[in-house]
């Protein structure tokens, strides 16, 4: 985090053998659960690496958008909208000198097949597919609705399916922050995929608790999901309240217990911190969770927002000492990665 480390100088290296005019920094945030896109703070370190060099830079991510105030000083150029249509346009301006803000936009056009072949490795494979950007729920906790401002834009179910069929792999993760928020919509995708004859494809997708029906688990067989991933956070009305969840402790496990009786398997995501719930709370969600034995179970510890505080850039999703600043226990802690541990965590590898 502090750039000291001589990883940077190495990734430099790999990068500057193509003598690029402009380098691209997905400026994310090790805070939220998108843990895949980049610290914020080590994204500014290389910008500042390439500069040296008289490259141009470009930063995107949740921070740099949601905050550039903040963070928009640590590169040339950046955007201020979602990281989709227009950014092309953004990156080929930036090269004939049109620096500092870019917004880009979640248009409609959202027909566009993502490509591998120019990758480095070719020939990669992903499995990562979408059927929808954006949330149209505004939990306190999320930065997703920041960035999409509470717009939650649907592929095609053509282009999903078309998107599945060029994977390798049968095994997907749908990455939607909520995939859909009526079964209809699943009943099109699974429509979709079988008109493809993608029968053998397997899926796992995050769902909120109380979208759960009847009608929505069957739409999910239809489609060929197997693993559900949740949100449960913990299981106190007035924590939930103070972050924007929408959903009762009640109806959250009311609605986990029947994702498992109609044989999913079942992934469960929690939050600590934040001063949302106390320690009362986490002890009775501890417990029910030793009941409802899930598929997997993910701690995280929320983001210290502090920019001001010089430790705030030390922060990650698992973050013991965010926990601390927070009041959280470290017996409490300990419980909680220990439960992780207990409860079989294969909630990345959609395989098993």
């Amino acid at each position: 985090v502090d750039g000291r480390s001589p990883l940077y100088s190495e990734v430099l290296e790999k990068v500057m053998q193509y003598k690029p005019e402009l380098v691209v920094i997905a400026a994310g945030d090790a805070l939220m659960p998108d843990v895949d896109v980049g610290h914020y703070r080590i994204a500014g370190n290389f910008s500042a690496m390439f500069r040296r060099y008289k490259v141009k830079t470009m930063g995107v991510g949740k921070f740099v958008v949601a905050h550039p105030e903040l963070f928009a000083k640590d590169y040339d150029a950046w955007v201020t909208g979602p990281c989709m249509y227009g950014f092309v346009d953004a990156v080929e301006a930036v090269l004939v000198g049109k620096l500092g803000r870019h917004e880009t936009q979640l248009s409609g056009r959202l027909r566009c097949l993502p490509k591998f072949d120019r990758l480095v490795p070719v020939e990669q494979d992903d499995s990562y597919v979408f059927s929808s950007y954006g949330c149209p729920y505004q939990c306190d906790f999320c930065y997703r609705h920041k960035i999409y401002a509470g717009r939650h834009a649907l592929i095609p179910p053509e282009v999903f399916a078309e998107d599945v069929s060029r994977r390798k792999k049968t095994n997907l993760t749908i990455r939607d922050g909520t995939i859909a928020t009526d079964a209809s919509r699943i009943l099109d995708l699974a429509d979709a995929v079988r008109k493809f004859n993608l029968t053998d494809r397997r899926f796992a997708c995050d769902i909120r608790a109380d979208l759960i029906t009847d009608e929505m688990l069957s739409a999910f067989k239809e489609l060929g999901v197997f693993r559900l991933k949740m949100g449960l956070e913990t299981l106190d009305d007035q924590a939930l309240a103070k972050m924007k969840k929408l959903e009762s402790a009640d109806t959250i496990s009311e609605k986990m217990y029947k994702v498992k009786e109609a044989g999913f398997k079942l992934s469960v995501y929690m939050i600590i911190g934040a001063g949302y719930a106390d320690r009362k709370a986490w002890e009775h969600t501890i417990s029910f969770l030793r009941g409802l034995k899930p598929d997997g179970v993910v701690i995280n510890t929320a983001a210290y927002l502090d920019f001001d505080d010089p430790l705030a850039k030390y922060d990650s999703h698992f973050s013991p000492v965010s926990a601390r600043r927070y009041g959280v226990e470290m017996d409490l802690l300990w419980q909680l990665l220990k439960l992780q541990d207990e409860l079989a965590n294969p909630t990345i590898d959609v395989i098993r």
